[in-house]
């Protein structure tokens, strides 16, 4: 069984990223920060959609993380939230267009407590990103990003029945529980956006198309360095190890490990 996701697998999914994205009301927010001259701009479209494209791998990525798993009466779904965001922060970062003077370079993690919080729903997540965002990023032309430290948990257990049998009762729980899973990081995203747009620094606030794409990388680079980071946690390496060889490919990029 092997983890692999192209564009033609992606309809219900896809639907489903779509719907999210109207209940969140984001493009509604991105209207606000810069609706152009009608209201709504390029960017913001390129967002969204770049945004359902991520939520949709995001969504079957951890469908067949889980069944891979499963086949080998593992369970781990700390291990499979972890693993499918951050395949999907991965793509966002390779989709969203580079603004102005090119990609900006973010260096650093959120706080590991938060993250854990947003995608295991451990205690709350900190009201401010003061220390985070364009604090730690800078117009640096397309250049590399690095992460940070910090490390974070799950556990690898073995289930019961066969593995037929609990790849079917994962199923809909697991769908329920990615789509909850996206409306968490949508929201969380959301708030980013919002810190920024009334930042008391004119220099960091984000009020244009060129603002909220750096912006939007800002975020989702710096979730993608904490979700690195966190990955390298060794309570983690016996999932990690379970996926198949050769390595997941999911939208024509091979994916090995937290890379």
């Amino acid at each position: 069984m092997a983890v692999h996701i192209s564009e033609d697998m992606l309809i219900q999914e896809r639907e489903s990223a779509r719907a999210l994205l109207r209940d969140s009301a984001l493009a509604n927010l991105l209207g606000c920060i810069d609706g152009g001259a009608y209201g709504f701009t390029r960017t913001n479209l390129d967002v969204l959609e770049c945004l359902e494209k991520a939520l949709s791998v995001l969504m079957e990525c951890a469908k067949q993380a889980e069944n891979v798993l499963a086949s080998k009466e593992l369970d781990d779904p700390a291990f499979v939230r972890l693993y499918s965001t951050f395949v999907a922060c991965a793509l966002i970062l390779d989709e969203l267009p580079v603004a102005g003077v090119g990609r900006i370079r973010v260096e650093g993690t959120f706080a590991i407590k938060d993250i854990e919080a947003l995608l295991f729903g451990r205690d709350e997540r900190s009201d401010s990103f003061s220390a985070d965002g364009f604090d730690r990023a800078s117009a640096m032309g397309d250049s590399g990003d690095s992460g940070g430290s910090g490390g974070s948990g799950g556990s690898g257990n073995a289930t019961s029945g066969t593995p037929a049998r609990r790849i079917a009762a994962l199923g809909a729980v697991a769908s329920q529980t990615t789509r909850r899973l996206c409306a968490c990081i949508l929201q969380d995203y959301m708030q980013y956006l919002r810190f920024y747009q009334s930042h008391s620094d004119a220099a960091k606030r984000c009020n244009s198309s060129e603002r909220i794409l750096h912006c939007t990388r800002a975020y989702f680079q710096l979730l993608c360095n904490t979700l690195r980071t966190m990955g390298e946690d060794s309570r983690f390496a016996r999932p990690l190890g379970s996926l198949p060889h050769p390595h997941p490919h999911i939208m024509e990029r091979q994916f090995r490990g937290f890379e």
